[in-house]
């Protein structure tokens, strides 16, 4: 697969590079684009200067790439990729009940399911800044919209085997400094008892800089919000973000993933 940079005022065109036709690309903001190949190289692209700006390989890249997301923060970048469920995660979902996105807003696509691995790369090395990649079952990350709130929503709605007539709203928030999850719920605020008919909308997302919060709120009249606040005090090291099932070879030895944050600073400064 070639890319160029085509030019639709002069018609002039500047390669960008030869890439396996598997591979997968995104935006990865302003004037920059993100390729990932089957191996796991991560290619991040300068496309004004038609130029590779750094070329990575993430680690414990999973078999069966389907989809890439690279979002750009605080001189990083998020990369998602999205790859094929095995057949023990497809019947663990099974057993779990009907697993879906959350509806989206009228012109705009539905945000899609993934399952998979993020990665946090450095923005100038290409370094990665976590032990192992977090991962991801089933889930759907929620519009970015350029946001520099300091975490990642994921949503999906369950309607459990056990439940059948009640659908539920689960989340899922991923510190973007660390992988680690700072919130996770499968019942987050569900179907009203006292309306059954409810169903779920939406989630969304919001952030106080003066109170270090961050507010999840649904897109629902009789649903409060939740608030999650930024301390600034010590965290104990933790892993990034496994998901239950999820394959994730590296993430099997907890001496690396400690080992790792002991070296790094155990107070974490306040991300907004």
């Amino acid at each position: 697969m070639r890319l160029e940079r085509f030019d639709p005022i002069d018609g002039r065109s500047e390669p960008l590079g030869d890439y396996p036709g598997e591979s997968r690309a995104s935006t990865a903001g302003a004037g920059r684009l993100a390729v990932v190949e089957p191996s796991g190289d991560f290619s991040l692209i300068d496309i004004d200067a038609a130029r590779v700006v750094f070329r990575t390989r993430l680690t414990d890249m999973p078999a069966g790439l389907e989809h890439l997301t690279t979002l750009s923060w605080g001189g990083r970048y998020l990369v998602l990729v999205g790859r094929a469920e095995t057949a023990d995660e497809q019947r663990q979902m099974e057993r779990i009940g009907l697993v879906g996105p959350l509806p989206g807003t009228p012109g705009r696509e539905i945000p899609q399911l993934v399952t998979g691995s993020l990665w946090a790369v450095d923005g100038s090395s290409g370094d990665m800044l976590w032990p192992v990649p977090a991962t991801i079952l089933r889930h759907s990350l929620q519009s970015q919209g350029g946001s520099q709130l300091p975490v990642l929503l994921f949503a999906r709605s369950i309607q459990a085997v056990r439940e059948p007539d009640r659908q539920r709203l689960s989340v899922l928030c991923i510190d973007k400094r660390t992988g680690q999850a700072v919130y996770v719920d499968d019942r987050f605020n569900g179907r009203s008892a006292t309306r059954p008919d409810m169903m779920v909308l939406g989630c969304g997302i919001s952030g106080d800089p003066a109170t270090h919060a961050i507010a999840l709120s649904q897109a629902r009249r009789d649903a409060t919000d939740l608030q999650l606040e930024f301390t600034g005090a010590p965290t104990a090291p933790r892993p990034p973000y496994q998901a239950a099932g999820a394959r994730s070879s590296a993430a099997a030895d907890p001496l690396v993933e400690i080992e790792y944050w002991i070296k790094k600073a155990l107070t974490i400064p306040l991300p907004f």
